[in-house]
């Protein structure tokens, strides 16, 4: 059985590059590139020491050169390498990222209730028509509680719903590094109020949860 050799996340920048390093210190580079508009592919190059070098003196220049890679990704071609000769180390990253997620939600939810269950009745009434989209629910038939448990339940908050997301089995490390991209994505950010000027528990359970499922992603914290 042939041993491939593993390579380990040590750097990155959302939708340009991924960084990488093999356990003999060899450093490679993921590199996305659009051979035609809204095609989105990538090929994994290893750095020579001159650019490993010139990337640890200064990480702007590492920057320039996926950029160079990118823009010219043609001429690079030849240098692309084979991942199946490789496996990715997202084994501990898997497992901090469900750790995390699953809290998220248990925390969500815990103070998503508690906010709801101070709200008058009419205004769960209209948080229900609202989600359903219709004059009269079906759902406003049910005890208070019931419509508060429906209503965590049906959450469209695209955070909640990503998060849902990478709990799903089975999810492959390709996927999942997907959903945590669009979910840290700055446009989504900014149309759910992020970073957040209303200072809630709510708000800033969702606050901490981007930024440590970001730093794993992004930053590999232990």
């Amino acid at each position: 059985m042939e041993i491939k050799t593993t390579l380990k996340e040590i750097d990155g920048e959302n939708w340009k590059f991924t960084l990488y390093e093999s356990q003999d210190s060899n450093w490679y580079v993921d590199v996305v590139y659009s051979p035609r508009s809204f095609v989105d592919l990538s090929m994994l190059i290893k750095l020579n020491e001159e650019e490993k070098n010139t990337a640890i003196n200064n990480r702007d220049n590492l920057i320039k050169l996926c950029d160079k890679i990118r823009d010219n990704y043609e001429h690079y071609q030849s240098k692309s390498i084979n991942r199946d000769n490789f496996q990715f180390d997202w084994k501990m990253k898997r497992i901090k990222i469900i750790e995390i997620t699953n809290e998220f939600i248990r925390n969500y939810k815990i103070f998503k209730k508690k906010s709801l269950l101070s709200e008058s009745e009419w205004k769960i009434n209209a948080l229900l028509r609202d989600l359903e989209k219709t004059e009269k629910s079906k759902e406003i038939e049910l005890s208070m509680e019931e419509k508060i448990d429906w209503l965590i339940k049906n959450d469209k908050n695209p955070i909640i719903l990503y998060a849902n997301e990478l709990l799903s089995e089975p999810i492959s490390n390709e996927k999942m590094n997907n959903i945590i991209s669009s979910m840290t994505n700055g446009k989504l950010l900014d149309s759910i109020g992020f970073p957040f000027s209303h200072n809630s528990p709510i708000n800033n359970i969702i606050s901490n949860y981007i930024d440590k499922i970001s730093c794993v992603k992004n930053k590999y914290c232990r």
